[in-house]
């Protein structure tokens, strides 16, 4: 069980050993991944199935572990 309380304005981070689940966790959170029991609320609402469009309009984000593989488009341009 995980239970996570962030005020406005703070930055959370998460860190573990490989396999604790840390990764899973942050990208369930973020909507990559679906939440596989329990509940995450947001200013008090609950949040369902969602993508990560849905996330970062609710100011969560996501930095990846591996940003060049998974947090950057590399065959788009910047435009």
């Amino acid at each position: 069980a995980v239970d996570l309380s962030v005020r406005p304005g703070e930055i959370l981070g998460l860190a573990g050993l490989v396999g604790a689940g840390r990764t899973s966790l942050a990208r369930a959170v973020f909507g990559v991944e679906p939440v596989l029991a329990g509940t995450i609320r947001l200013g008090g609402a609950e949040l369902g199935e969602r993508a990560p469009r849905e996330a970062i309009a609710g100011g969560i984000y996501l930095v990846p572990e591996d940003r060049k593989r998974s947090g950057i488009v590399l065959d788009m341009s910047i435009a």
